[in-house]
């Protein structure tokens, strides 16, 4: 295959990966890497394309980085913010107007949200 067809190849698998990334469809990023993968063994195997096709392709590459550790990012605070609420007990402690301390719910009868 020819470096230009690799490169044109490479550069819409990259598009395709950043809108499943985008997309949240992050079960799809197996078949890229692996995708990924290939086209890349044959760029070391064939003729390389120029210089200026290279540098736009790592953008693309680094782009996707960027994306990924985001949404990773993203993943932990709100696995941070479940555990936290998760880990809440099942009444709420609150004040009267009057200063005194009262709880809210009993556990199993009253319902509400947390939010952390």
């Amino acid at each position: 295959m020819s470096a230009e067809r690799l490169a044109n190849d490479l550069e819409m698998l990259l598009s395709d990966e950043r809108n499943a990334i985008l997309g949240g469809k992050f079960e799809h990023l197996r078949k890229f890497t692996n995708e990924k993968a290939r086209l890349v063994d044959e760029f070391t195997r064939g003729e390389r394309p120029d210089a200026e096709v290279l540098a736009k392709l790592k953008c693309a590459a680094r782009r996707n980085q960027d994306l990924l550790a985001m949404a990773v990012r993203a993943i932990r605070a709100v696995n941070g913010r479940l555990q936290a609420a998760k880990g809440q007990s099942e009444t709420l402690n609150t004040y009267t107007l009057a200063g005194q301390r009262q709880s809210l719910g009993d556990k199993g009868r009253v319902c509400f949200e947390r939010r952390t």
